[in-house]
């Protein structure tokens, strides 16, 4: 998965002022164990001053070394490691600023509850994100990794003659080992008409399908229009999986 540097600075930031946020408010540091944010932000500060720093410096260069190339690869297992840190500190802290402030008098107050509702039960919310994560996130990535999708080219010159225009042509390849349904669709902006196999489309295409693994979808367009006047437009490219889709964009430069 390739590296947004911007969100994961954002993202970082975002939990370490969280985390000073919990530490210094009166009520919840005298219930918590500082220890735990204090770790956390040890770790988040030597993720920003190795990881980020070496992708930083990865991309003034240029060429590719192979360290830095190793050690990017794990940033997206660190970060996630990290979100699961983040998840146990804030049950933690709930659990914590709630024990000590609704349940002392109950039956159960003694030293051993007390250590499994501070510090274990915590463990729960990141299994729920874990288990969130696989189901609806990492599932699917691994599902659709070997789906590849090829639309080309990226940008037309459309003239007013359909043989003129250089063809629109869209690819699904599955090289997964499962069956992948899919359902394309095309808004097709107005004045431009698409073209293919005798038939014509206008506004929009919609066709869908289900992919045998090694097998590829392919479908090649003629494109023209009917606009008075030199424009640029876009047609948006729309593809659906059953939990996931991908979108792209041509640019289209429409000539007289």
């Amino acid at each position: 998965m390739k590296r947004d540097l911007k969100f994961e600075i954002q993202y970082l930031l975002s939990l370490t002022l969280v985390i000073f946020g919990l530490l210094s408010a009166g009520k919840i540091s005298k219930s918590i164990n500082n220890w735990i944010g204090l770790l956390m932000v040890l770790i988040l500060a030597i993720y920003f001053s190795i990881f980020n720093i070496m992708y930083a410096f990865g991309q003034s260069v240029p060429f590719k070394v192979n360290f830095i190339e190793k050690m990017n690869r794990w940033a997206n297992p660190i970060l996630l490691l990290l979100s699961a840190c983040f998840a146990y500190f804030v049950g933690h802290t709930i659990l914590a600023v709630g024990y000590d402030n609704l349940l002392i008098g109950a039956d159960f107050t003694s030293g051993t509850w007390q250590m499994v509702i501070k510090y274990g039960f915590p463990i729960l919310p990141v299994g729920l994100m874990t288990g969130i994560l696989n189901l609806f996130v990492v599932g699917p990535l691994n599902r659709y990794s070997d789906v590849n999708i090829k639309v080309i080219p990226s940008s037309i010159r459309v003239f007013h003659r359909a043989e003129e225009t250089r063809p629109l042509t869209i690819k699904i390849e599955n090289d997964s080992e499962h069956d992948i349904p899919w359902q394309l669709r095309l808004d097709i902006p107005d004045d431009i008409t698409f073209h293919s196999e005798g038939e014509i489309h206008r506004d929009s295409f919609e066709k869908d399908g289900e992919l045998s693994p090694g097998r590829a979808f392919r479908k090649t367009f003629q494109l023209s229009h009917s606009a008075t006047v030199r424009r640029s437009d876009l047609i948006e490219i729309n593809i659906e999986f059953e939990n996931a889709s991908r979108r792209e964009e041509v640019e289209l430069q429409l000539e007289n």
